[in-house]
């Protein structure tokens, strides 16, 4: 009889251990692609501070831009595509498709544009929401203000109030 009572409690914590584990790790890979797309903004902004790179005809380039598609980002030199970036699995970007964010050398200054490359000239910061889509929906947001600060994290409560 101790010995059923025994393995019932091994099956139980076992149980739950396994199910905090599975969600720590949606939690992570989440939290690993929205680091993917910080290191994306990043990147477009140190390539307007060194503004030294070059387009295919020999110009100066005259902006860095990231631009978010459903499942992937664009980084651009001026108009020529630089690379793209799939999210990996099962991550769509929920909220941003088509907004993008750009560096004009040498400060840099910071542009907002929407889906349609209109200028967005009212709103202090982007947000681009990714939502994983497996069993367990996890979100996360990468906010970009006016400034240049980009953040990572699930709400940002303290701002919005």
């Amino acid at each position: 009889m101790e010995l059923l009572v025994s393995m019932g409690i091994i099956a139980i914590v076992s149980a739950v251990v396994f199910v905090g584990y599975r969600d720590a790790g949606e939690r992570t890979f989440i939290q690993d692609q929205a680091n993917m797309a910080l290191s994306g903004i990043e990147e477009a902004r140190s390539a307007a501070l060194s503004a030294t790179q070059m387009t295919k005809d020999g110009d100066r380039v005259s902006e860095f831009t990231i631009h978010f598609e459903e499942d992937h980002f664009i980084l651009f030199k001026g108009t020529d595509k630089e690379n793209r970036r799939n999210f990996e699995g099962a991550v769509a970007v929920e909220e941003g498709v088509g907004k993008g964010i750009g560096f004009i050398p040498p400060e840099p200054e910071i542009i907002f544009f929407d889906s349609g490359g209109d200028l967005i000239e009212d709103d202090p910061h982007v947000d681009i929401v990714l939502r994983s889509t497996g069993e367990d929906a996890e979100t996360i947001k990468v906010r970009t203000n006016r400034v240049g600060l980009v953040q990572v994290g699930r709400e940002f409560e303290r701002e919005e109030q």
